[in-house]
């Protein structure tokens, strides 16, 4: 027979992996004689139990949504052209961003999309 500390460690290996029959049965005569050991094999189930609802409860929350909606189409200011030039690419740019550029600021961003290196600011 076990004592009380090999008898929580075989009530929770019970939760991991299918017991043997002997186990089963020996697991049986101690919680029916010790209330310590039957307390917590009580214990131990519910925790179980509430940690597997947390878990497929957490698993459903991360799920995505289903969409009922298509997704809205884009701005078409944001849209990529591929017939687009560098110069009508900077222009749209600047034009349809609401922050203000200096003429500098659109001159290089007109460099770079043309592949060229922009000029020194100094």
């Amino acid at each position: 027979m076990r004592n009380c500390r090999q008898m929580t460690q075989l009530i929770s290996d019970s939760l991991e992996r299918r017991l043997s029959w002997s186990e089963k049965l020996e697991m049986w005569f101690h919680t029916a004689m010790c209330r310590l050991c039957q307390r917590f094999r009580l214990d131990i189930h519910h925790l179980h139990q509430h940690l597997l609802e947390e878990a497929q409860a957490a698993q459903k929350s991360t799920d995505p949504p289903e969409l009922e909606e298509p997704a809205p189409a884009r701005d078409s200011a944001f849209t990529h052209k591929t017939d687009d030039t560098a110069q009508e690419t900077a222009e749209r740019l600047t034009t349809t961003t609401e922050v203000s550029m200096s003429a500098a600021a659109k001159d290089r961003l007109r460099a770079r999309l043309r592949g060229e290196r922009p000029s020194d600011p100094t």
